[in-house]
């Protein structure tokens, strides 16, 4: 039986400030939860509602503890009224960990949008992606609209927060930085290695870190749009450079 120290936890777990407090997030969806079962994710526990327990994946870790509730109460004390099967309680990872580095990163400055963020890890994740580094200002990975927008992404890809221009200047890869008005990304050849750089929804790139950039380059379209949204514009430009991605 869950506790209610327990359903305090969870409930304070949907402020950054608590998630930081305890190191631990939120998860919600057997779906999102089967996922993260496969993945280096740490989970303390499991809250199920049991007509959903056959739809669990077998447990590799024993460790891992379950409880019961009934749909009502799940859908109360989680953040998605919709969900009525299962909450998990997870260990957030470290953020600031060491950087395993592949020929292509995506680099993204200022992403203050969940939904934003949470997309561009599903894309990455679909696109082989394995890093996404986020300037210290962008939205927190943890935030329960970016663990729901990625659909599980998330556990695949790694997500790092650093100080941007401390990056760039030990970081020595090829940049691509989307700029208004600069060449059309389609006439570009794409190097072997680089770091594709995306800034924030409504001011772009950060003035600061323009000199970082090697390479500045736009998506043109036909319409009278201000702009792409970030997330979309992500996408393009990973389709782009999918065949050298590895």
């Amino acid at each position: 039986m869950i506790s209610k120290s327990e359903i305090k936890l969870i409930k304070s777990l949907k402020l950054k400030k608590y998630r930081i407090i305890n190191k631990l997030f939120l998860l919600e969806g057997i779906k999102s939860i089967n996922e993260v079962l496969n993945s280096d994710f740490i989970i303390r526990k499991i809250i199920l509602n049991k007509s959903s327990m056959n739809k669990l994946k077998p447990l590799s870790n024993s460790k891992i503890k379950i409880d019961f509730f009934n749909s009502k109460s799940l859908s109360s004390i989680g953040n998605l009224k919709s969900n009525s099967d299962a909450i998990a309680i997870v260990e957030m990872k470290d953020n600031f960990r060491k950087i395993k580095y592949y020929n292509y990163s995506v680099v993204l400055d200022g992403i203050r949008d969940p939904g934003n963020l949470g997309t561009i890890i599903r894309t990455c994740d679909w696109y082989g992606i394995k890093n996404i580094i986020c300037s210290m200002d962008s939205v927190d990975l943890y935030n329960p609209k970016v663990i729901q927008s990625s659909m599980g992404s998330f556990s695949r890809v790694n997500v790092y927060f650093r100080n941007l221009r401390e990056f760039f200047n030990k970081n020595d890869l090829f940049v691509y930085g989307t700029i208004l008005n600069s060449k059309n990304y389609h006439e570009i050849k794409f190097k072997k290695k680089g770091i594709l750089l995306f800034g924030n929804e409504s001011k772009g790139i950060s003035s600061n870190l323009h000199k970082f950039i090697n390479k500045k380059i736009s998506i043109y379209g036909n319409g009278k749009a201000e702009s792409l949204n970030v997330a979309i514009s992500s996408a393009l430009i990973l389709d782009k450079v999918k065949k050298i991605i590895k």
